[in-house]
Order: C-alpha cells, then structure tokens, then sequence
C-alpha cells in the first residue's frame, strides 16, 4: 500500500513539476515566479464523447461528461498582436450515459459511469487585442479515475476480462486535448474542445516513464520549432503551433490505443473521445 502511495504521489508531482521546482532554498521557485502575474479563474464544461477500447467486441454506449475547473490563467503579449496564453489548473468530473443530452440507444450496450480527477496544463498562442482574444491551444493532464459498469446479457467473455480490469478502484490515464479559448471580455471566457483520455488496466511505472520522456522530448522539439516560426511570423506561428503540438499529441495516442506505454509492449488501454464545450471566469 505504501509503494502503491509512493507511485501516485511522484507521478503526481512529475505532472504539475513546471509549477513546483524549488531553484534554491531561499530562491523563489518556478511556481512562485510563474504565479506573478497569473490570475485564479473557474471553468465549467459539458461534453458528449464515446468510451473505446481496440479489443473490445461489444458496443460502449456514448457518455455525457460534466466538469468542473480551478486553476490560475496567465494570458500576455507575445509579439505585436499575438498572445500567449497558459493555464494550470486541478479538475474533476463525471462521465456517463444519463449525462448525455443526445439522442443514444443504449440497449444491449454497455454503460460506463466514471468519476475522474486530475492536475492538467494548458499552453498555447493566439491572436487578440485588450479585452477579445482567439487563444488555440494543446492541454496535457494527469488524471485518475473509477470506472463502474451495467452490461447487458450474453456479453462475451473476453469483453467481461476487459472490463474487469478497470472496475472497483481508481485508475491511473493521461488525457490530451486541443482546443480553442475565446475571451469575449476581460473575465468571461468560452471554450470549445477536442479530448483524448488513456486510462490505464494498471501503472507500469518505469515503461510508462520511458514512453513519456519519449513524448516529452519530441513535444519539446515541435515548440522550439513552432516558437521560432512564431518570431519570423506573428500570422502564421500561432497557428502552426496548434496543428503541430495537437498533430503530434493525436499520432501518439493512436499508438498508445494499441500499445498503452508506446513504444514498450504492454496492453491495450480503455478510451475516452469527447467533444466539448465550456464557460470560464477569470478574477
């Protein structure tokens, strides 16, 4: 149980690590400095999305998804008319089928609810002015969840193995999501996104660390790329920045739908894919 802690707590620290590193004991930290300027908001979002899992025989029934955010947002001028935007923030939610306002048969499907939480960071650059800004985005996050079912009669035996791995206790995932945030004023914020969660049947850790410091190291490469097209163009850069980071966080988690700790062999993952949309306040 105590090695079971210890796991959660590092991954934990690892994810929201860009806010905490001490640089000295009498220094400010990378927290403290960052939070200079930064400003607390809350966000509500509500989404429609599919649960998925490649081996999976049966059908999933679509979920609805509720959430709610807090965090600190830091929006600044980057170059003449282009903006930057970054956010960290702590999230919980909701996912499951009588959350979902569309239209969705579910008879014979099986039904997912899950209840999440997790410690997510956005970045990204936009277009804007004062008050109105267009603000893309690509948002990676840490994130557990307990998953329970209802499944219908005569599921095969193989789709039974699959979900009982997820059942009866939390779960360790990633999630990636592209999206794009519109200031309307000063305060009110709307959002619209694209989400891609990865939840675990177990943590293997050092496979999984491998396959992050894999993905770090390529995500670092695209933005050094992308932040120097940003200062040859004001017009292009934020753009190319978003299709770039989302392009490459979207191609890993293909691979990671049939191999969970890309590119070491080991399982395949239950998923989440899910449109959604959201209200934001910044104080």
């Amino acid at each position: 149980m105590k090695g079971k802690l210890f796991s959660v707590c590092l991954v934990l620290l690892w994810g929201i690590s860009p806010f905490l590193q001490a640089q000295g004991e009498y220094e400010e930290t990378d927290w403290e400095r960052w939070k200079k300027g930064a400003r607390p908001f809350i966000e509500a979002m509500y989404g429609v999305g599919s649960p998925g899992q490649i081996r999976f025989e049966g059908d999933f029934s679509q979920i609805g998804l509720v959430e709610g955010k807090l965090g600190y947002n830091k929006v600044k001028q980057y170059k003449g008319n282009v903006y930057s935007i970054e956010e960290g923030f702590l999230y919980g939610g909701a996912l499951n089928p009588d959350l979902n306002i569309a239209s969705d048969d579910t008879l014979g499907k099986v039904n997912t609810k899950t209840v999440r939480f997790g410690a997510a960071y956005r970045l990204g650059y936009g277009y804007g002015g004062d008050n109105f800004k267009v603000l893309p985005y690509n948002e990676r996050s840490l994130v557990w969840s307990k998953i329970t079912t209802t499944r219908p009669d005569g599921l095969i035996q193989t789709d039974v193995d699959i979900l009982n791995r997820y059942e009866n206790s939390y779960r360790f995932g990633e999630l990636t999501e592209g999206g794009i945030k519109i200031n309307l004023f000063r305060r009110l914020s709307v959002t619209g996104a694209y989400e891609l969660q990865v939840v675990y049947p177990r943590h293997l850790f050092w496979e999984w660390l491998g396959s992050v410091l894999i993905r770090d190291a390529s995500s670092a490469a695209i933005m050094v790329f992308s932040e120097d097209i940003l200062d040859q163009s004001s017009f292009l850069g934020p753009v190319i920045y978003f299709v770039l980071k989302n392009g490459l966080s979207y191609a890993f988690y293909n691979a990671m739908k049939y191999n969970m700790n890309w590119p070491f062999t080991s399982e395949e993952p239950l998923t989440f894919e899910t449109f959604k949309a959201g209200v934001s306040f910044t104080f």
